[in-house]
């Protein structure tokens, strides 16, 4: 049997593991993978085109620098709001910016591709809130919040990158708070599994 103050030290300790994660970035995932299913689909959407977009919580911007270096899209950028990993992402030379996602720092319709992958999980969300000591309405608030300004920052036609986030098509359009004008999928057989990768497209 746990006690309280047992419980208590367990939470200490793992705030203390995350905090120490969030303060070295180096230890973060360098695999390709962590990505892969992403750039897939972005290259399938857009093809040659060069689209001015973001990632959400792009951590020190493994994926903006990929972009960056490899393809030469320079109007593509990684958005976090964790101090740590933006300042390491600026000295390795990733382009990504310090912003809350709620408050997206661009005008309306002025993206055209907004990537997002794990964010928004309500799993990864209620272990945050629980971290906080928050309620479960916060992690409602914040989807919903974070969402309205994925829709505002698109272009007319502009596509939301999204993986796992949604456990199908159906909760993804519900969710949605706007019109989507397309949809498509990207879970390909059973030997290819990319976690509920979906691309919509804003109405």
């Amino acid at each position: 049997m746990i006690t309280e103050e047992q419980s208590d030290i367990v939470k200490q300790l793992t705030q203390a593991q995350i905090m120490l994660q969030l303060a070295a970035p180096t230890n973060y995932d360098f695999s390709f993978q962590s990505f892969g299913p992403i750039e897939m689909a972005r290259r399938l959407v857009f093809q040659d085109q060069k689209p001015i977009g973001i990632q959400l919580a792009s951590n020190w911007g493994f994926y903006p620098l990929f972009l960056k270096g490899a393809l030469g899209l320079t109007g593509f950028f990684g958005l976090d709001s964790d101090p740590y990993a933006v300042t390491y992402a600026q000295k390795i030379g990733a382009p990504v910016k310090e912003a809350d996602a709620r408050a997206l720092p661009f005008p309306d319709g002025s993206l055209d591709l907004i990537v997002s992958s794990h964010f928004l999980d309500h799993s990864y969300i209620s272990l945050i809130d629980r971290l906080n000591h928050l309620r479960e309405k916060y992690t409602e608030d914040f989807q919903t919040t974070v969402k309205r300004e994925i829709i505002r920052a698109l272009k007319p036609g502009g596509w939301f990158l999204t993986q796992t986030e949604f456990l199908s098509e159906a909760d993804l359009t519900r969710s949605w708070l706007g019109s989507i004008s397309r949809l498509a999928t990207f879970n390909i057989g059973e030997e290819i599994e990319f976690d509920n990768l979906y691309a919509a497209q804003k109405g």
